[in-house]
């Protein structure tokens, strides 16, 4: 027996299906021939890349060449900035606690004659700093030149959190000492020498905790 292989007739689209055909192949992207915006705009940055490196040091350097030298230059410069001025504006929104080394004796010392005079916003100063060198001795700070009022308060915060808010009251009263904005009065040194009283033996029990 012989089998009859059939066939169908080839698929004829009509006239409004090869034009709905040909419409949708033509609008693909190859045949496009303006590339996009950012096509070009891809474009453009490797040619520049290209002719910029492609400069064996023969002759005057492309303007390529050290238009980009000039873009590194300026992004780096962008790159510290943004990395530094924080730093910076931190460093000075709060005034050091000491400029120079002093020992504990020393600032009692200080303190004590403060208080005499009746001089009582550098009394708070020096309390503040008595207050700083106990947290030293706690081993909470290291009470150099050049350690904030705030940066000694947010570590003491670290230690005993319960006290952050007063830490923080006290390190903004210090700068606003140191910054001239504002003057003690004798009950707010005695308030600071009551807080660092109970301040230091809360540091002594968190370290031991730890």
């Amino acid at each position: 027996m012989i089998a009859v292989l059939t066939c169908e007739a080839p698929l004829t689209p009509d006239e409004e299906e090869a034009r709905d055909w040909l419409l949708k192949e033509l609008s693909r992207v190859e045949y496009s021939e303006a590339p996009s915006p950012v096509v070009r705009f891809v474009e453009a940055i490797i040619r520049w890349f290209t002719e910029a490196l492609s400069w064996k040091g023969q002759g005057a350097p492309p303007i390529s060449l050290i238009l980009m030298i000039i873009a590194i230059i300026a992004i780096a410069g962008v790159i510290i900035a943004l990395i530094l001025n924080p730093i910076r504006l931190a460093r000075k929104a709060s005034r050091t606690v000491f400029e120079e080394e002093a020992s504990l004796p020393e600032a009692t010392e200080a303190f004590d004659q403060a208080v005499a005079s009746q001089d009582w916003s550098l009394a708070y100063v020096w309390a503040y700093r008595l207050m700083v060198l106990g947290l030293d001795e706690h081993e909470v700070v290291s009470s150099t030149p050049g350690l904030t009022a705030h940066e000694a308060a947010r570590a003491a915060t670290r230690v005993v959190p319960d006290m952050g808010a007063e830490l923080a009251q006290h390190a903004r009263e210090f700068d606003a000492v140191r910054y001239g904005h504002s003057s003690m009065t004798r009950d707010q040194v005695e308030a600071l020498r009551s807080f660092t009283r109970q301040l230091l033996p809360a540091c002594a029990r968190a370290k031991e905790r730890s």
